[in-house]
């Protein structure tokens, strides 16, 4: 049985997206356009489809590469479901889809900046040793 951060960040990655689809159908509940829901639910999986898509895909990824996606996939999770919840418990606004579609993005950004900056930080140290 594997365990450590990779457990936990699949783990995490499939808590957070089921919090995530929960989270936008809970909040889209009064939305009388139920394709415009399904696209939402969609967009907000993207993130974390794509996270364990990596984590399946790039077995043979360095060491430090896995354990920053790993890491990634924790923090993702985490700050995507704290967003959701502080817009369900909040108000609703004009713009009450703006973190809806924000979200997603910002995390996929972070994802690859996070990765891309270790894949070189590890070259570099590989190349120094």
């Amino acid at each position: 049985m594997r365990t450590g951060i990779g457990t936990i960040g699949r783990a995490a990655t499939i808590i957070g997206a089921a919090g995530a689809v929960a989270l936008t159908v809970y909040v889209g509940r009064t939305n009388a356009h139920v394709f415009l829901t399904a696209i939402f639910v969609v967009w907000v999986l993207a993130p974390f489809a794509l996270l364990y898509a990596a984590d399946t895909i790039f077995v043979r990824w360095p060491p430090a590469l896995r354990t920053a996606l790993h890491a990634v996939m924790i923090l993702t999770a985490a700050a995507t479901l704290t967003a959701y919840v502080w817009r369900a418990i909040s108000p609703p606004r004009a713009q009450g889809a703006f973190v809806f579609v924000v979200v997603p993005v910002v995390s996929c950004v972070l994802a690859g900046v996070v990765l891309g900056v270790t894949a070189l930080t590890s070259r570099r140290d590989n190349r120094a040793t």
